[in-house]
């Protein structure tokens, strides 16, 4: 998930999914909500990380998503965002608190 993630930040004028024109909110929401999921998944089966795999997750989207950020304001055609930040943390904790309850 994260390599396409990635990817498609490397792209100077990425496709809009199913031709369908979406705000940047909805796209960025839906993918680091999957992307928590696999991210949770992940902490919470490794034994290491098993007790606190909620903050293990909350940080590393977090540490993502501004590293994303940084990787997309070197792309020809593409800024980075405060605000996509914002949204890709928020995502994730709606992830863990839907997670949680």
């Amino acid at each position: 998930m994260a390599f396409i993630i990635l990817y498609f930040s490397s792209l100077s004028n990425p496709p809009e999914p199913f031709m369908i024109k979406t705000p940047d909110f909805f796209k960025h929401f839906a993918e680091y909500f999957v992307f928590s999921f696999f991210v949770f998944r992940a902490f919470k089966n490794t034994r290491k990380f098993n007790s606190g795999h909620i903050l293990y997750t909350i940080v590393f989207i977090t540490l993502f998503a501004i590293s994303d950020e940084v990787f997309q304001s070197f792309t020809a055609g593409r800024s980075s965002s405060l605000a996509d930040v914002i949204v890709n943390v928020f995502s994730s904790l709606v992830f863990v608190s839907l997670k949680s309850l």
